[in-house]
């Protein structure tokens, strides 16, 4: 009966892991997806400057 409950336990670790590093992940891709976007933004001046 022990080794059921220690796996259980360990897989809600790992869950408990992965669904907060891809919390981080998200705001990872967030944060990098909205200085593109001003890159772009910025580029886009240039063009229509020239």
């Amino acid at each position: 009966m022990g080794k059921p409950m220690t796996s259980a336990r360990n897989e809600e670790k790992m869950e408990r892991k992965t669904s907060r590093t891809s919390l981080e992940a998200a705001k990872l891709i967030r944060q990098t997806s909205i200085e593109l976007m001003k890159k772009n933004a910025k580029l886009y001046k240039e063009l229509e400057n020239r």
